[in-house]
């Protein structure tokens, strides 16, 4: 399984078990493949935010405090 299908399967679960936006898991994708076809379909699967590799600490820590109030 893949990180695309894995948040589908998150989300499908989440939506099953009537867990609410503001309370789901967030979702970072860490990628190497972060052509915008590809952006577009983590986030058509519910992704939250997108990393591409190579990252820093620093740009990890921005993208989490975006999807963490």
């Amino acid at each position: 399984m893949d990180g695309i299908q894995c948040t589908r399967r998150i989300r499908k679960f989440e939506e099953e078990h009537g867990i609410g936006f503001n309370r789901r898991l967030p979702v970072i994708a860490v990628t190497a493949n972060a052509r915008e076809e590809q952006r577009i379909k983590a986030y058509e699967a519910g992704v939250d935010a997108i990393l591409a590799k190579p990252f820093t600490i620093q740009e990890l820590m921005v993208k989490i405090s975006e999807v963490i109030p």
